[in-house]
């Protein structure tokens, strides 16, 4: 009885252990998979990073690694919206947003926003510039290096266009405001923020949101269909000067692009 008892119960132990893969060639056993359904959502949703390991990290960055750092965070205020589908939608919804902001003060909120991007930017420099000076390894690093040109990339985009903001959210007169340098049209921007932000506010309190809105729009429309239609006529007259090799042609319209863009007044103002 003792015998078969033992005989019975060794039987059933062993059954089971292969009826359950637990034997020990079982990969289950060694936890080489999820043991779950749950388990192993959780872990293809957050797949683990891969660990380089400590002599990679404290392995210091060569020049041409800080300068790709650099740079990539440079760029990356125009080419992050386009990294991801959750960022090109993100970025086209705060656009969007801007632009309606903009439409219902007729232009006025320019300003201000202009100013708060600013400050943004400065702060994040700053705190990319505490990062570095603060980074243990070169991991830390590469990635303090990157913040700092993302700051100062949006602060060049948004030095850029302060001539443009001024256009748009004062009555200062375009004539006066094309003859100023960058660092003066940025100080100019700061000093009109709480008459601009009063101007917003009176826009968004006189219930002339809608008129205000159909009113820029109109005007926007307008002036970019002009401004298309007058590059397109100086192309046109600029390639047809069959006197000039088209290389020269293309330098020439090249150009023309380069001063309709400001970048002329740019470069003045950083050398001022």
């Amino acid at each position: 009885m003792e015998s078969f008892g033992n005989t019975r119960s060794t039987s059933i132990g062993q059954s089971s252990v292969d009826f359950a893969g637990l034997g020990p060639a079982s990969p289950i056993a060694k936890g080489a998979v999820p043991l779950s359904v749950a388990d192993s959502f959780s872990w293809q949703s957050h797949p683990v990073e891969p660990d380089a390991g400590a002599h990679e990290s404290d392995k210091p960055l060569t020049i041409k690694q800080k300068a790709g750092y650099f740079l990539k965070g440079l760029v990356s205020p125009f080419t992050e919206p386009f990294s991801s589908v959750s960022n090109f939608l993100k970025a086209g919804g705060i656009f969007a947003a801007h632009m309606l902001l903009l439409a219902a003060t007729g232009g006025a909120a320019a300003v201000p926003m202009l100013a708060f991007a600013g400050c943004a930017a400065v702060y994040h420099t700053g705190k990319a510039i505490y990062k570095l000076s603060k980074a243990k390894n070169s991991t830390e690093q590469g990635k303090a290096i990157h913040s700092l040109g993302a700051g100062i990339g949006n602060l060049l985009l948004l030095g850029y266009g302060a001539k443009a903001t001024l256009k748009e959210g004062t009555s200062l007169a375009p004539e006066a405001i094309d003859q100023m340098t960058l660092p003066q049209a940025v100080r100019e921007n700061y000093r009109q923020v709480p008459e601009s932000t009063r101007k917003s506010y009176q826009a968004l309190r006189s219930g002339d949101v809608y008129e205000n809105t159909k009113t820029y729009l109109g005007h926007h429309v307008n002036e970019t269909t002009e401004k298309l239609r007058t590059t397109h006529q100086q192309v046109s007259s600029q390639w047809a000067d069959k006197q000039l090799s088209w290389q020269l042609r293309v330098k020439n319209i090249a150009s023309d692009f380069f001063h309709s863009l400001s970048f002329g007044s740019l470069l003045s103002g950083a050398q001022s």
